[in-house]
This record gives C-alpha cells, sequence and structure tokens, in this order.
C-alpha cells in the first residue's frame, strides 16, 4: 500500500511541526492507510507542489485554486480559525474611518487572505483606495504604520489579537470582519476520491475519542466541520479568486 502525502502550508507548520507528524499519524493508524507529512519552505514552495499533492490542508485562496483549477475535493475545514480581517490607521489620525480608504494609501501585506477580504469588503461599501503598499510582513506593516499618520492599513486578525497592549494602542481600529466564512480547506486529489468519505468520517470523528481530542488540542483545532466545493466556492466570491 502505497504512502499518501498531505501537504501543509507553512504557516502551520513554521512553529510546531511535530504537531502535524502526530495527526498524520493518528490518520494512518484510524484509516489503515500510511500516510505521511509533506511541508514546504513557504507559499512559493506550497504553490508550486500543492497540485501534487495527495491530501492537502490548504489556505483559503489556494483551497480556492485546486477546487476550480484541478478539481480537488474539499472535505472539512476547521470549526475554529476563520481568516477575518483588520481595518485600522495610526492612533493619532483622529477622523480616520472605513470612508477614509477612499484614494488612500494601504499598507498591507500582498496576496493574503486579509488583503483580499479588506479589498472585497471595501468594494462593496464603494470605497476603493489609491495604492497597495505591500510589505514583507505584518509586523512590517504595523511598523511603516506607525511611522505614517495619515496612513490606513488592513491586518490580519489572528495577528492583531496577539499583539501587545502598547502596540494596539498605537493604531486606531476602524473595524473588523465577522464573516466566519474563510477557513483553511481539507483536500483530496481527485484521483483518491474513493478516500474522501473516509477521510471525513475520520476528521469528523475526531473529538469523540480521547487521542483525537488531543492531537485536535494540539492543532488548536476545536473539531472539524464538512465542507463543500459550494463553501469553497462562496470563499472564491469573497477572496475575488477563480
Amino acid at each position: 500500500m502505497s504512502k499518501l502525502k498531505l501537504l501543509v502550508a507553512p504557516a502551520d507548520t513554521a512553529n510546531n511541526s511535530e504537531r502535524w507528524y502526530e495527526f498524520v499519524v493518528y490518520l494512518s493508524r484510524t484509516l489503515d492507510q500510511p500516510v505521511g507529512l509533506d511541508t514546504a519552505f513557504d507559499m512559493a514552495d506550497f504553490r508550486s507542489r500543492m497540485h501534487q499533492a495527495d491530501i492537502a490542508f490548504a489556505p483559503p485562496t489556494e483551497a480556492v485554486l485546486l477546487n476550480n483549477k484541478a478539481a480537488y475535493i474539499p472535505i472539512c475545514r476547521p470549526q475554529n480559525q476563520p481568516e477575518e480581517v483588520v481595518f485600522a490607521a495610526h492612533a493619532d489620525n483622529s477622523s480616520a474611518s472605513l470612508k477614509g480608504y477612499q484614494d488612500a494609501e494601504i499598507i498591507t501585506c500582498g496576496n493574503t487572505v486579509a488583503t483580499r477580504l479588506g479589498m472585497s469588503l471595501l468594494a462593496r461599501k464603494g470605497v476603493k483606495p489609491s495604492t497597495l503598499t505591500s510589505k514583507n510582513g505584518w509586523m512590517h506593516v504595523l511598523k511603516t504604520l506607525q511611522g505614517n499618520p495619515d496612513a490606513y492599513a488592513f491586518f490580519s486578525k489572528s495577528f492583531y489579537d496577539e499583539l501587545n497592549p502598547l502596540s494596539k494602542g498605537n493604531l486606531a481600529l476602524l473595524g473588523s470582519s465577522k464573516l466566519n466564512r474563510v477557513f483553511a480547506q481539507m483536500m483530496v486529489k481527485p484521483q483518491h476520491r474513493e478516500l474522501a468519505d473516509r477521510l471525513s468520517m475520520t476528521l469528523l470523528s475526531m473529538k469523540e475519542s480521547d487521542k483525537g481530542l488531543q492531537v485536535l488540542e494540539k492543532l488548536s483545532i476545536s473539531a472539524w466541520i464538512e465542507s463543500t466545493s459550494d463553501d469553497v466556492q462562496t470563499m472564491g466570491q469573497l477572496l475575488r479568486v477563480s
């Protein structure tokens, strides 16, 4: 029986890849099917190899592309860990508002879910920024914004929530999305369609066993929820990915 490879995005394995090794051991034993972990150095590496993965735990944008371009089958997504965007400005900008994003310079991390969500939600309000200034990381976005009282920014909500009170005090929080509809997706290569139902049942039932709960806790996932292609297509519309 050939070993299947699970490819996981670098953001999920960077700090503690050991938890994902425990996850694939759990899958192997429960499915009675060898599963190995495949990690990526960065998102460029992930995108270059995601179409070869037997199973992929793909970030939202890549999940849409895998479903649309390669017919990967979405089966489950975390119950928690939604991707959301935070709208912010410099704390000294007392007149800052979401309408202020019109024709403004936006500091952000380019080609991220938060940026796509931010632009999509502003477009719904008829607001169009003039410039997106892209930085290599959210901390660089924060430092750049702190040095430019007139600029506006997008942040990943997960990054913003982890900021200390001092850093948050340097920002004017203008709003945060609460869509709860954009998630990473566990997806199966179409050639392994027969595996999809078994893998879905395995993930959905993890919360029902002590060992499964232990593995979930280490992944900071409260439980798995069934996902469909319609869910992924809805994400694509929100993120403006096709």
